[in-house]
């Protein structure tokens, strides 16, 4: 089964079970202390409810103690101990009942405690308090006396304790036993942590062992194989044997694939340098054979050279007369060109100043347009501000009525302290309330002076401000008057340019049908050089051709040789390949 295991898997295996052991020491560890601290929490619940049956006892001593100084001093301020312990006790009952409600033995146990108490109560305590306070109209502290010798409340206060005292060695009982149960938990829990983390390790250590074992052992033997080939004698037959069908398999599968492959390889290279071998011979004849024919065809090449070269002189001197008539009529017709070509440019010159001025037009009408828009906006900025300083006037006006009532304010508060000051004591609040006042009115004034200088500056900044708009409408009107002088001026720019454009175009129509006219001279001349010339170069060109196939044969004798020389070592590298190809076994 771990054979043909994935190593992936193999992995996995091993983290879970090392987990699952793990896992289960700490579930069983966490039981373990889940027991310990439930076992401590029913000793600390016994520990409480014996503290609370101590508390009932001295709560009952308290009663007696208390009961016994009332009987002796016949005040009542002991029996307030007296009703506070009687209190408490029963309190301290009903409240074990809640903690003990697992308890019904015990339940019983606080029941029969609560009724003796209740019995000593009405039975003794509260029968000898009511002697007490008879003593002196219908009871003596005999009879008091008396009633104490008769022994009745010692019998009830025994019952008690014997009844508590059962209580505790109950509770006794349990915390012994639930102590012993914690430290038995206790020890168990620290034996199965001492010995079971080991033993979990262990084992861990073991599955982990086994694992990496099965991984390992076919690594290994892949790896021998592998160093068999590769350090061996080339035996490229040795395959490596699959004995799994995990990783492992597949790489040693792969593996063999990869050298079968690598065999056919070799076995193809073989047959391959051996067929070079031969052909590298051939290719040493064939050469030997194109040096000799090359040799032969230089030495023909050379007398046909001469011959040629003697009339390609001939027609040069033909083409030198013919060209120098061409280059005169090409002269001619070139100065015609250039002329018709200027008059081109002028044209050209012109349509472009006579675009610029139409741009220049509309921009200058744009420009007028936009000065009166701007002159609009400027008058509408001027009543804006003009508004908004009769605004600042009038804020100014209210600030000023704001002050005066500060003032009022202030001298009303002035009376107030004076008044109240006469008053005397009875005005010391109200001296107070007219110092805050006046205060308040005195913020008000500074407010209201720190408001007008505020409404001050900004009336000043608005008559600036309207100074200001009033020069730029002034400017924009100068700029409105200026574009429509520009526009005037543009227009009559635009009508002499369009005159100077149409007497170009005649004078260029004239310059065009002088340039054809020298132009078919010029043609003429150019036919005959042209004639002439192709006559000279194609002599030029036969000498060419002869000499570079007298080179073509001189390049071809050399490359002949050096196809021998290519082949001689082609085949000595032939030899040496087939020599290491030999090293492998296929």
């Amino acid at each position: 089964m771990l054979k043909n295991m994935k190593l992936k898997a193999k992995i996995i295996t091993g983290g879970c079970v090392s987990l699952v052991f793990f896992s289960l020491l700490s579930i069983i560890t966490w039981f373990s202390i889940d027991s310990l601290i439930k076992t401590s929490e029913w000793v600390n619940h016994t520990n409480k409810v014996v503290l609370e049956a101590l508390e009932i006892n001295l709560d009952a001593a308290d009663m007696q103690r208390a009961g016994r100084g009332f009987l002796l001093s016949g005040k009542d301020n002991f029996l307030d101990p007296y009703r506070l312990g009687s209190k408490e006790i029963y309190s301290r009952i009903n409240h074990l009942k809640q903690i003990i409600s697992d308890n019904p033995k015990q339940i019983e146990r606080l029941n029969e405690i609560e009724t003796i108490i209740k019995e000593w109560q009405e039975k003794v305590l509260e029968t000898s308090f009511k002697m007490r306070m008879e003593v002196g109209i219908s009871r003596t502290m005999d009879d008091i006396a008396q009633f104490a010798q008769d022994g009745e409340g010692k019998t009830y206060f025994d019952r008690f304790k014997s009844r508590v005292k059962d209580f505790m060695d109950e509770e006794a009982r349990l915390m012994k036993e639930r102590q012993d149960k914690y430290i038995r938990t206790a020890q168990n829990t620290k034996m199965m942590i001492l010995a079971g983390t080991p033993a979990v390790i262990i084992a861990s250590l073991v599955v982990l062992w086994l694992l990496a074992l099965s991984i390992l052992s076919p690594v290994n033997t892949v790896v021998k194989g592998m160093e068999n080939i590769a350090q061996g004698e080339g035996d490229l037959t040795m395959r490596l044997d699959i004995e799994s069908k995990n990783e492992v398999g597949e790489l040693a599968e792969w593996f063999n694939l990869f050298v079968e492959k690598i065999q056919k390889l070799v076995k193809q290279a073989a047959e391959s340098m051996k067929n070079l071998g031969d052909a590298a011979g051939k290719m040493t004849d064939i050469a030997g054979t194109l040096a000799s024919d090359s040799n032969e065809m230089t030495v023909q090449t050379e007398n046909i050279s001469t011959t040629t070269i003697q009339m390609t002189a001939n027609i040069n001197s033909m083409a030198s007369a013919s060209e120098e008539m061409s280059t005169n009529a090409q002269s001619v017709s070139a100065s015609a060109e250039q002329m018709s070509h200027n008059m081109n440019s002028v044209a050209s010159a012109v349509e472009q100043m006579s675009a610029a001025i139409s741009g220049i037009s509309k921009n200058a009408k744009k420009g007028a347009e936009v000065s009166a828009q701007a002159a609009g906006l400027s008058d509408n900025a001027g009543s804006v501000m003009n508004t908004l300083g009769d605004a600042a006037i009038e804020i100014g006006q209210v600030t000023d009525v704001i002050k005066r009532i500060a003032e009022q304010t202030n001298l009303l508060a002035l009376n107030a302290t004076i008044e109240a000051a006469s008053a005397g004591d009875a005005g010391r609040g109200f001296a107070v309330v007219a110092s805050e006042i006046k205060e308040l009115a005195g913020q008000s004034a500074r407010a209201a002076e720190d408001i007008s200088a505020r409404i001050e500056g900004v009336q000043k900044k608005t008559s600036e401000a309207v100074s200001v708009i009033k020069n730029v409408s002034e400017i924009i009107s100068s700029i409105n008057k200026s574009s429509s002088i520009i526009n005037s001026a543009v227009e009559q720019m635009t009508q002499s340019a369009n005159e100077i454009s149409a007497n170009v175009f005649q004078a260029n129509t004239g310059v065009g049908n002088i340039a054809s006219s020298i132009s078919e001279v010029a043609k003429g001349s150019n036919d005959v050089a042209r004639n002439t010339g192709q006559a000279a170069k194609g002599a030029n060109e036969v000498s060419r051709g002869i000499q570079n196939l007298a080179q073509a044969a001189a390049s071809s004798n050399i490359s002949a040789q050096q196809v021998s020389s290519s082949a001689d070592d082609l085949a000595q590298l032939s030899d040496n390949i087939q020599k290491l190809i030999k090293q492998f076994k296929v």
